[in-house]
């Protein structure tokens, strides 16, 4: 798959690590099954994207799996819930195994009220309004000569993209 240069190596893009397990057996057949008979790495991020959006968002349930140390993507991809984090590393590990070059990305997350918080978890991070959140994890693609930021954690708009970095 020819991709052109993004200023330096590409190979960390698509290289699999600890935590973003491309070639892990499950994350491997998850890619595969999900990219079967698309013919371009926006037609593969798309159908990868669709999956890692339709996961279930579900902080207590991912902190579960967390705290008894699974935190790959193929831990995500075997429990089938997560959150901004689960989302980020689980898309960029599909990505890379479809071959589409990917990383993790940081936001701030302007949302005084946390209404995307489940009650329960709301209430264990504290009530109080203002108080800020860390960084919120996104995973990009690297498509058409520019890094793409699907929107995994909630329903999508679109695409949005970024200059290159």
């Amino acid at each position: 798959m020819a991709h052109k240069q993004i200023g330096r190596d590409i190979d960390p893009y698509l290289t699999t690590t600890e935590y973003l397990d491309a070639n892990h057996p499950l994350v491997r057949s998850t890619a595969d099954t999900l990219t079967r008979g698309t013919t371009g790495d926006v037609e593969r991020v798309g159908r990868i994207y669709h999956y890692v959006r339709d996961l279930p968002y579900d902080i207590l349930a991912s902190f579960r799996y967390l705290a008894e140390g699974k935190r790959s993507a193929s831990d995500v991809i075997e429990h089938g819930v997560a959150f901004c984090m689960g989302k980020a590393s689980s898309f960029v590990a599909l990505s890379r195994a479809a071959g589409v070059p990917a990383r993790v990305a940081f936001q701030t997350l302007a949302s005084p009220d946390k209404e995307f918080l489940s009650p329960q978890v709301r209430g264990l991070w504290g009530s109080k309004t203002g108080r800020p959140l860390p960084g919120h994890s996104v995973g990009e693609a690297y498509l058409n000569g520019r890094w793409a930021v699907p929107a995994c954690q909630r329903p999508p708009t679109r695409i949005l993209t970024r200059g290159s970095d």
